[in-house]
């Protein structure tokens, strides 16, 4: 595939899709010694949790000089297997690009003030992360899920729609060069994928996992071939086994599943993977990440054969007991937890919230993206400079509190990353909302959410980009 016109590529994009390179947060005044929050531990530990500063995540026995105690106290760190056999909602956050110290701050937070109603978990890629960026995500005392992705998928050319890893396959030869490193960043921090269809490939692929301290392990994460699909099934299967089999007595397993448009979109093709997965009654938690078609409107899934399936997939693991997680999948995964799904994967950047076929990506000279931010009111990101400000005046509008709003406003300079924490913050509030004890069950939390934000975006007249279209799908399937 080529760039092609007189374009020059979005390099910001380029590398956000791939998290080719870790890049910094800009200084955050709130990580100087003194901004410090604690809160106390529940009751059985001692000392207080630090939920804010330099130091989030950790526990200390007495606060640090100048830190402000939070009032109540933090609910327990809930283990793995509570989180996995619990009917809490689990929120899983991918590692991007950026620093985790923020990540961390926030999930921190989000235990802190939701814990009682929301599990957390991290992501990492093994293809993509070294492995001290992998440790340094994993070192969150709130994480109960810690998985570290294999993503076996990158390589399948043939069954995906990825980006050439050939540099000449671009027009733009700073691109192209982009492009050849991260494939050879992805084999150098995944050599297990030099053995497949051998012996030890199995063994590589968990033992790789087991070295950056992942405490669910996933099988490869091959896609499945639409042009073979009952044997690739069987190959997923076979492979489960085989990780099944190397497990030590303390460690569990997903079976993890990369799903082509091809068969997301194929009656006969979905049909074959439910049977499967409904057969094999050894596999107690799915892992399915699926390739969606990209959406100009944003990290949305609005193809209704595809919300279908998803909806057949959630609806089939809860009447058999199986925890389905939807990684990247961001507000989409938050609204199949409706259906039967355990939990969601997302992120701070639309690349964490969505699998898309890949495209050619570039933009004419001096075009910059145009400010956007989500607003839980109506599910969706709306212009900031101009809808946004608009919607608060309204009715029934809800004015978000998190801290990174709260900096943007104050600054009154428009930050994308600072948005992309507060998105992330968004989509744990929603998650913790459906899964408060006194709520009456996800499906209905989920429906009044949604009813809620179509009442509103009709009473708001939102049009073009800005307008969630895809509420209208959602309600017709709840």
């Amino acid at each position: 595939m080529e760039l092609s016109g007189p374009y020059e590529p979005d390099y910001d994009e380029w590398y956000e899709v791939y998290n080719y390179r870790d890049s910094d947060d800009e200084p955050d005044e709130s990580f100087e010694p003194g901004n410090e929050e604690v809160i106390s531990l529940a009751e059985e530990h001692a000392g207080y949790m630090v939920v804010r500063g330099a130091r989030s995540g950790t526990i200390v026995s007495a606060p640090p000089t100048g830190a402000k105690t939070l009032e109540g106290t933090s609910p327990q760190l809930p283990s793995r297997d509570s989180t996995l056999d619990g009917n809490r909602p689990i929120m899983l956050y991918h590692a991007g690009g950026e620093r985790f110290d923020q990540a961390r701050e926030l999930l921190v937070q989000m235990h802190a003030t939701r814990g009682g109603s929301l599990r957390i978990g991290v992501i990492a890629s093994v293809a993509r992360h070294d492995p001290a960026k992998i440790l340094n995500t994993f070192d969150c005392s709130v994480a109960a899920l810690r998985i570290a992705d294999p993503e076996a998928f990158w390589f399948d050319y043939d069954r995906l729609i990825l980006g050439s890893e050939e540099a000449t396959d671009y027009s733009h030869e700073a691109t192209g060069r982009a492009a050849e490193r991260r494939a050879n960043q992805i084999r150098s921090r995944a050599p297990y994928m030099t053995l497949l269809d051998e012996d030890g490939f199995v063994e590589a692929v968990v033992e790789a996992q087991r070295r950056v301290g992942a405490n669910l392990i996933l099988t490869s994460g091959r896609s499945l071939d639409p042009a073979r699909l009952e044997g690739s099934i069987a190959t997923l299967i076979e492979e489960g086994d085989d990780v099944h089999s190397v497990l030590r007595h303390d460690e569990r397993m997903a079976l993890n599943i990369t799903i082509p448009h091809e068969v997301l979109t194929s009656a006969r093709g979905s049909e074959q993977l439910l049977n499967a997965l409904l057969e094999h009654e050894q596999f107690d938690v799915w892992y399915v990440r699926g390739q969606w078609r990209y959406n100009e409107e944003g990290p949305i899934l609005r193809d209704p054969t595809v919300l279908a399936f998803y909806k057949n997939l959630a609806n089939l693991a809860e009447e058999e007991g199986r925890k389905l997680i939807l990684p990247q999948t961001g507000l989409n995964g938050w609204y199949y937890m409706a259906h039967g799904a355990a939990g969601f994967g997302t992120g701070i950047s639309s690349s964490t919230q969505a699998f898309t076929q890949w495209r050619p990506f570039a933009r004419p000279k001096g075009v910059t993206d145009i400010p956007r931010i989500f607003e839980r009111t109506v599910l969706h990101t709306v212009e900031y400079d101009t809808t946004h400000h608009s919607l608060a005046a309204e009715a029934g509008y809800s004015t978000c509190a998190c801290r990174w709003c709260e900096q943007v406003e104050t600054s009154i300079v428009y930050n994308k990353r600072l948005m992309g924490w507060h998105t992330l913050y968004n989509h744990g509030a929603l998650a913790a909302a459906v899964g408060a004890p006194n709520s009456s069950g996800r499906r209905a939390a989920i429906r009044k959410i949604v009813r809620q934000a179509q009442r509103f975006r009709e009473g708001a007249q939102l049009l073009g980009r800005d307008d969630p279209k895809h509420l209208t799908s959602w309600l017709q399937l709840l």
